[in-house]
């Protein structure tokens, strides 16, 4: 049997959390993208295997990060809208 975290915060904690890990996702794959044009600028014939590693490394971080996001903002997407009472 499996603790159902969600049940225990409510739609606008939710959201929230949600939004945040988007918004940090977000600044991990800029920065992961910033990475890699200072890798591509660094790379040298004596550095070829290196460059390619450190490329392949930031690309499969930057498509990990993407699919963390697609996967927040569906997961977002499945909230109730909350209502606004008007006073």
């Amino acid at each position: 049997m499996s603790f159902d975290f969600k049940s225990v915060l409510t739609t606008d904690q939710l959201r929230g959390v949600l939004n945040q890990q988007v918004q940090q996702f977000a600044v991990q794959g800029y920065q992961h993208e910033l990475n890699k044009v200072i890798i591509e600028k660094n790379a040298t014939s004596d550095n070829v295997e290196e460059t390619a590693n450190s490329l392949a490394e930031a690309n499969k971080n930057i498509n990990l990060l993407s699919v963390a996001i697609e996967t927040y903002l569906a997961e977002l997407e499945t909230l109730p809208v909350s209502e606004v009472v008007p006073e």
